[in-house]
């Protein structure tokens, strides 16, 4: 657990670093665990998860690079490339390290109502290798601020 907490710590400096001279930032939930993201520009932003995975057992801490392709007014395309630590849930807590590469797609709920306050759905899929050399996939939630 005092490995968790100084990776949170450690992830809590960094952001406010970058965010110092950075574009907007998010907070939310991908797949099962808090996520943070935060632009650099109108097209590239990077993501940290902690948490569970959909398709892997155990705790994942991810960092992820996404270049962003704007689609409509409130769409936006998404290529990813993410780099993942892993450590499983079985008796000898085995710590595994990965990558994925994939694509994605991000809405804003405001295409349904200018009114509606910034938050931002996502879906994305890739090739993962390293932890289960398999086909992983995210759903998540995030809102603006």
């Amino acid at each position: 657990m005092k490995k968790i907490s100084n990776i949170l710590i450690s992830v809590a400096m960094l952001t406010s670093v970058l965010s110092a001279n950075s574009g907007d930032q998010y907070i939310g939930v991908q797949n099962l665990g808090i996520s943070y993201k935060l632009d650099f520009s109108d097209t590239t932003a990077i993501q940290g998860v902690i948490g569970k995975s959909f398709a892997q057992e155990g705790l994942v801490v991810e960092g992820t690079g996404i270049y962003k392709l704007p689609i409509e007014r409130y769409v936006e395309g998404l290529g990813f490339l993410s780099a993942v630590v892993m450590r499983s849930d079985n008796n000898d807590h085995t710590i595994s390290f990965g990558a994925t590469a994939g694509l994605g797609v991000e809405v804003d709920i405001r295409a349904v109502d200018k009114d509606l306050p910034p938050v931002f759905l996502s879906a994305r899929g890739g090739l993962s290798v390293g932890l289960l050399n398999t086909f992983d996939y995210g759903i998540g939630i995030h809102y603006k601020f």
